[in-house]
C-alpha cells in the first residue's frame, strides 16, 4: 500500500476518488445508455454480431423478461 502524502482524510478521499474516476473513464461504455461499465458484470455483445459492444448490468436487467411472458394462450 502506498504511503499517503497527507494524512488528512478529505485529501486522501479526493486522491482515491480521482484515481477511481480515471480508471472508470478508461473502461468501455454501454452501447444502450452510454454509461461507463462500473458494475462487476456486463454483457459482451460480440456473440450477437456487435463486436466491441457491451451492455451494462442496469440495461441488461431492464431488457430481461420472463420466458413465461412469451407463452401464447392457444
Amino acid at each position: 500500500m502506498k504511503i499517503p502524502d497527507c494524512y488528512e482524510a478529505d485529501r486522501q478521499f479526493e486522491v482515491q476518488d480521482l484515481a477511481y474516476t480515471a480508471k472508470l473513464m478508461r473502461r468501455p461504455r454501454c452501447c444502450k445508455c452510454g454509461g461507463y461499465l462500473a458494475a462487476e458484470t456486463c454483457l459482451d455483445l460480440t456473440d450477437f454480431g456487435l463486436t466491441g459492444s457491451f451492455a451494462c448490468e442496469r440495461c441488461m436487467n431492464a431488457a430481461t423478461i420472463d420466458v413465461s411472458d412469451l407463452d401464447t394462450e392457444d
